[in-house]
């Protein structure tokens, strides 16, 4: 309204010559929920007939044009907008940097004084900055709304009737339930504020010296060091060095983080969203001391909003508005509701001034008011706020945190509740039970303790350097299997500045193997490889780990047991986590010239492989698990597995966990392939009975004891074909689903009009997690972009909490 004002008595100029901007970003409404009555697209028509000729909602501001050293720019929502002449327009301010390795490598030489400052000119300075409203501000957003006008005229009519007691109780509620509600935001503002007043010295490569700046100063493509147990200010890549960070904010993953420097000769894109994570810093999480002494340098890549941090702090200040069908189920309520009071209000005037011999027309009207109250109760807002408010407070109390409330009523409305497994089910932490290893093609016994040779020194050269595993201050961090695999062959890491690093034998000190190239694990080909050479001998090896499917796809058929997938399965199916191994010796003639030449290659590097065994690991229900899902269950809320596990590692679980009934028979739907083509079969898991799609159909139709289980594969193959619709809500168990395959999922079980939940502990689960309608990350942070509840407790009990406090302030 302000704007509006000032706005009048302004005078409409070019763009090129204005001193203030109307600035407008349109509202791109959330849908959170499918309404197939067709309610909402009327209340939506509705509305678009009543609303002002060509207004379009979204978010409004007139903010001034600033010039500096010869740009014209405006700042809206900390976004800086840019006055391009060429295009006559005010346009977002970038930034151009390189795409690939090889451009980034060229450019980490820092920048000029005045380079560095047109660039933060043009994007603007690196902090996001949001001031604390005060408390008069609060309280009139919070009452001067309509509906707080209506309560009062309400509330009026009881004085007006001298009935004291009602109108002192009514308007202690309102008064209490705005305090209340006041008290809330301003507490979320008040993270807010925290969250975004962060400043840190940093050491910058500014005009051929290293210089220390205030983070607010730094641009993007600005070099600088990496300091130790250091929040980090930006977004940036590292150039030189690894360390280890605490990402749980961003993405819930409790473990550590190894970072790695990008390649120094590659034309692969850049893409921190996806495989260029493992070389990126992001604003706000921790960089951990490794005890190493290595200088860190990285290459500042976004600053501001437009960092990772920003975009969580975009998202809490700008929120996408919420358009839930039982809100506009509402809106037609309480059209009705208005209508039948005004029918309502016009018989009751009518009758007391004409049978009621009522002259006093005020009196008439406020006891019209007073049906009106009656019909549609000022409460209303009150009973729905502190609900909402209550119930977040006894959430913090039990460790689940969100930063809209409005959300956990949703929670209350989740019909469908669908589960990671490993680190969310089952304990975080996994028992490594041994190696079963392979011998001219044939499986040997099972080894348990592997810290001598366990049949072949390439196994155990294999289960020493096939991992990603790092060290922080004499531990060892990474992915929890790759740490307990590592440590149960009692072999040490060594990470030393400017050298490769290398894992060394306690048995034999003169053994070493060092790391040539590693290729971390990749969601899509589930396996990650790793050349290495071994000091004492000089011979190179490529050893390759990851699913024991992928691993009999990609080693040599003369190296794989006849009986490999019927072993590999059975041992899935007693609760096992089963991995596959791989291995393959290089030319002896080969110089490290070609080696490293060769090892550039990943396609290369997968090849010709020999299967050297399988790698077996224990991994245990939560405590809780079992009772959570029970409660759920009895909660009419259909519980779901989506894993990136083997199937039947997942049927185990979910049967130990309750999700399937003992009683159950479980079908697993797989694709096998033949001599012609791959065809979609399913088989009974215990009885190995196979079926095919029209079989499987009618067996769910019949309403038998049926579950039904697919693999990633075969549930893309069943989207392709059109057929997942009909099966969606009889497949209990999703396993080996990639990070996209899980958004995919969910997304599918949302289209069916059921609000749908999402919980896991964060790394491959964060896109599921954000899609859902209930998202839940298991993650030690309070704030998280991952997903709109985290939970510190990090047991899947909170999901039942949060169902129960939803349902409360339904």
């Amino acid at each position: 309204m302000q704007d509006r004002i000032f706005n009048f008595f302004r005078l409409r100029v070019p763009l090129d010559k204005c001193e203030f901007v109307y600035m407008l970003k349109r509202d791109e409404t959330e849908v959170l929920l499918a309404d197939r009555s067709g309610v909402s697209d009327f209340v939506a028509k509705v509305e678009s007939f009543f609303a002002s000729k060509g207004k379009i909602s979204g978010y409004r501001e007139t903010v001034p044009v600033v010039e500096v050293d010869g740009l014209r720019f405006v700042e809206f929502q900390h976004l800086r907008y840019v006055y391009e002449e060429t295009e006559q327009r005010f346009v977002p301010g970038a930034v151009a940097l390189g795409r690939t390795y090889n451009d980034m490598q060229q450019e980490a030489s820092g920048l000029s004084d005045t380079e560095a400052r047109h660039r933060i000119n043009t994007v603007g300075s690196n902090s996001v900055d949001v001031e604390m409203p005060s408390l008069p501000v609060s309280m009139a957003h919070e009452f001067f709304t309509l509906f707080y006008i209506y309560q009062i005229m309400c509330y009026y009519v009881w004085y007006y009737f001298t009935y004291w007691n009602m109108g002192i109780v009514m308007t202690v509620v309102v008064l209490g339930a705005a305090v209340v509600n006041i008290y809330t935001q301003r507490q979320i503002q008040s993270s807010i504020v925290k969250m975004t007043r962060y400043r840190t010295d940093v050491t910058v490569f500014r005009a051929g010296e290293w210089r220390v700046l205030s983070s607010p100063d730094m641009a993007p493509g600005d070099l600088v060091k990496v300091s130790e147990n250091w929040v980090v200010p930006c977004d940036m890549a590292i150039v030189k060095g690894t360390t280890v960070c605490d990402e749980s904010m961003l993405t819930g993953e409790s473990m550590p983080v190894q970072k790695f420097p990008i390649p120094e000769r590659s034309s692969e894109v850049y893409d921190p969203e996806k495989g260029s994570k493992k070389h990126t810093l992001f604003a706000g999480t921790r960089v951990l001391s490794s005890g190493r002494n290595e200088e860190i340098l990285a290459i500042v890549q976004t600053t501001g909003a437009h960092t990772t941090k920003g975009q969580l702090i975009q998202s809490i200040l700008f929120p996408i508005p919420m358009r839930f069908k039982y809100n506009e189920h509402l809106k037609v309520l309480i059209g009705l509701l208005l209508v039948y009071a005004v029918i309502a209000c016009i018989l009751v005037i009518n009758f007391l001034l004409s049978n009621g011999k009522l002259s006093n027309r005020y009196a008439a009207f406020c006891y019209a008011i007073f049906v009106l109250s009656c019909v549609i109760s000022p409460l209303l807002p009150v009973v729905i706020t502190v609900g909402q408010v209550n119930a977040s407070q006894r959430l913090e109390k039990l460790g689940v945190f969100s930063l809209n409330v409005q959300r956990i009523t949703l929670a209350g409305k989740v019909r469908i509740f669908c589960f990671d497994k490993t680190g969310t089910l089952t304990k975080q932490g996994l028992d490594f039970l041994g190696v079963q290893p392979v011998k001219d093609s044939l499986f040997t016994p099972i080894v348990n303790d592997v810290k001598d040779a366990p049949s072949s020194e390439e196994l155990l050269y294999a289960l020493t350097t096939c991992h990603s595993v790092g060290s922080l201050e004499d531990r060892l961090v990474g992915n929890e299997v790759e740490v307990r695999m590592f440590t149960a062959t009692g072999w040490e890491l060594v990470e030393k500045e400017g050298e490769q690093p290398l894992v060394r034998s306690k048995v034999d000190p003169g053994l070493e193997l060092e790391f040539v190239k590693r290729y971390d694990f990749d969601h899509h080909r589930m396996s990650m490889s790793v050349v290495v050479r071994n000091r004492k001998s000089g011979k190179y090896y490529v050893f390759c780990k990851g699913s024991y499917e992928r691993m009999q796809q990609l080693s040599t058929p003369g190296s794989v047991p006849t009986d490999y997938k019927s072993v590999a399965d059975r041992l899935a199916k007693d609760g096992c986590y089963v991995l596959g191994l791989s291995y393959r010796e290089l030319p002896s003639h080969w110089t490290h010239e070609q080696v490293v030449e060769f090892a550039n290659n990943r396609e290369a590097v997968d090849e010709s492989l020999s299967l050297l065994g399988l790698i077996l690991f224990r991994n245990e229900l939560k405590d809780d698990t079992a009772d959570a899902i029970a409660k759920l269950k009895a909660g009419d809320i259909r519980t779901v597995m989506i894993t990136g596990d083997n199937a039947m590692c997942g049927c185990y679980i979910a049967r130990q966990s309750g999700m399937v009934s003992s009683s159950a028979r479980v079908i697993l739907g797989e694709m096998v392939s033949t001599t012609e083509v791959k065809k979609l079969v399913w088989r009974d898991v215990d009885s190995e009975e196979e079926y095919d799609l029209p079989a499987v159909k009618n067996l769910v139709e019949r309403g038998e004891d049926v579950e039904l289980a697919v693999t990633g594969v075969a549930f893309d193959y069943l989207v392709s074909m059109g057929e997942i619709k009909g099966l969606l809500l009889h497949i209990r168990i999703y396993s080996r689903m990639t990070p996209d395959g899980k958004v995919e999922c969910v997304r599918l079980h949302m289209e069916t009009g059921a609000v749908t939940g999402m919980c896991g502990d964060g790394g491959n689960d964060c896109g599921a997690l954000r899609f859902a309608h209930c998202g839940v990350a298991l993650s030690d942070a309070e704030a998280s972009v991952v997903s709109p509840f985290t939970s510190k407790s990090k047991t899947i009990q909170s999901v039942v909490d949060l169902c129960r406090e939803g349902r409360c302030s339904v």
